[in-house]
Formats: C-alpha cells, structure tokens, sequence
C-alpha cells in the first residue's frame, strides 16, 4: 500500500500503478464452517477438477492472432475514444490509468475469448464477439474505479477533505489516533502521522478548524 502512496505522489512516470488491475476485499470476510456439508464438498471438488482441466487446456495452443467482429471493433473504437478523452483532462496517476485501459481490455477479451472455446461456447478460430468485449470493459471499468477511489483518498486534497469529515462527524477534538480508527480500513496502511498532521495544518490554513498545543485538529 505504501509503495501505491509513492507511485501516485511520484505522478507514476513508468506507469507501475496504471499497469495492474487491483480489486478490493469484500467488506466482510465469508465464515468457513464448522460442519462438512458433503454437498458442498462435492460442489468444491467438481470444480477443482473443471478448474485443472481448463487451465491444461488453456496452456496447451499454440499462439494465434485473434481478430475481433465489425460490431466489436466499432466498440472498442468508441472506448478508445473515450478514454482519450479522459486521459487529456486527467491528472498523472489518473491518466495513465484511462491510457492503459484499452490494452487492459483487449487482453482480458482474448482471455474471455480462449476460455469460452476451451468450455466449448466457441470456436477457437472465430472472432472476438461484442458481448465478450462488454464482460472484458465492465472488468476494467470496475476495476480502474476502485483504483481511482485510492487516488481521490491518497493525494493531498482528498486526505485533507478526509480529515476534515472525520472530524466533523466525531464532533470533538481529533488525534492521528481518531482519523486512523475511523479512517476505511481499505487505505488505512497508507496514511501515517505525518500526513494527518499535514492535513490538520493544511486545515488550519484553509480556515476550516484549528490545531491545539497538543496537535489534535477541531474543525470550525
């Protein structure tokens, strides 16, 4: 997490942040139970089979040049489009994201595209679909949203707007100790001390509260 902090702040010139695709943990972590239910097991065990039997499958073909349908063609053009128009009001790190997402979705296409011709959907020889290159930009589309929402809570500004609705929602004198309990626990790794009092001073400033003797932030 702290290595994102760094790419974003540093506006990500080799474009290691826009390059992966990160998914966030569900808000709550599914229970493993206590009792065997065989039908359950079994379900688990049919689907570890299928699981080795597509991956062999997937490994196995020799490299092919995958071609798309006029309607996918004329949807991907239209996201290209769009993402150049992003790109063009875009700060850094935001920019690369929107700039690598068209390769992001004709990749993970291919990827779709190969999994259903080894399930037996398609075949191996027929061009890329429309409804494949929908599944395959929803994905990024997701994915490239999350990752934005780290953007917006990490620069400067959006920790300090952060802050100040901690603050204002507690209702009392705020600590570093305060802003991190009540900080998402999705980018609690990537603040510390010193950039909570960053905000706190930067607050200050702005006029929206004021810092005591002890550095813990009330917002006006």
């Amino acid at each position: 997490k702290k290595m994102i902090h760094y790419y974003l702040k540093a506006g990500d010139p080799k474009g290691f942040f826009s390059r992966f695709m990160m998914v966030h943990m569900p808000d709550e972590i599914v229970e493993v139970s206590l009792e065997d239910d065989p039908i359950r097991t079994k379900e688990v065990e049919d689907a570890i089979v299928v699981l080795q039997e597509v991956s062999q499958q997937m490994y196995q073909p020799m490299a092919i040049t995958l071609k798309f349908t006029p309607e996918a063609r004329r949807q991907i053009g239209l996201y290209s489009t769009k993402q150049k128009r992003i790109v063009q009001r875009s700060d850094n790190a935001i920019s690369g994201l929107h700039g690598k997402a068209v390769a992001k979705v004709v990749r993970i296409a291919g990827i779709l595209h190969h999994l259903d011709a080894v399930c037996g959907v398609r075949s191996k020889g027929d061009p890329v679909p429309a409804d494949v290159l929908d599944r395959a930009i929803n994905l990024v589309e997701h994915t490239n949203q999350w990752m934005g929402s780290l953007v917006g809570d990490l620069d400067d500004e959006g920790i300090a707007r952060k802050v100040l609705e901690i603050a204002r929602r507690l209702g009392k004198p705020v600590s570093y100790r305060d802003i991190y309990r009540a900080w998402s626990t999705k980018t609690r790794g990537m603040i510390s001390k010193e950039t909570v009092a960053d905000a706190f001073a930067a607050l200050e400033r702005a006029g929206e509260g004021s810092v005591d003797s002890d550095g813990k932030f009330t917002a006006a």
